[in-house]
């Protein structure tokens, strides 16, 4: 049995924007740049205990995760995001 190995390439970060509100960040505007399928525009919020993920260019335009480490694992985020998604 062979193994393979696969090297994904991460988007890169262009730009993080927080909403504060009372103080707090209550939702974050991610822009990243998926290469070869252009610049994509998220946003990021947390409701009812869950991660919100939207992106109105994808065929499921709100997703749902339990936890940040599921959230990044699905879009395979840059490790540099976490802290900005742990003030949420």
């Amino acid at each position: 049995m062979k193994t393979m190995y696969v090297k994904f390439k991460e988007p890169k970060v262009k730009q993080v924007k927080e909403t504060i509100e009372n103080g707090k960040v209550v939702r974050l505007f991610i822009q990243l740049d998926w290469y070869g399928m252009g610049i994509g525009n998220h946003t990021i919020y947390k409701k009812d205990g869950m991660f919100v993920w939207t992106d109105r260019q994808s065929p499921i335009p709100v997703r749902k995760f339990p936890s940040i480490e599921s959230l990044m694992w699905e879009y395979e985020l840059p490790k540099s995001l976490k802290s900005n998604i742990e003030k949420l």
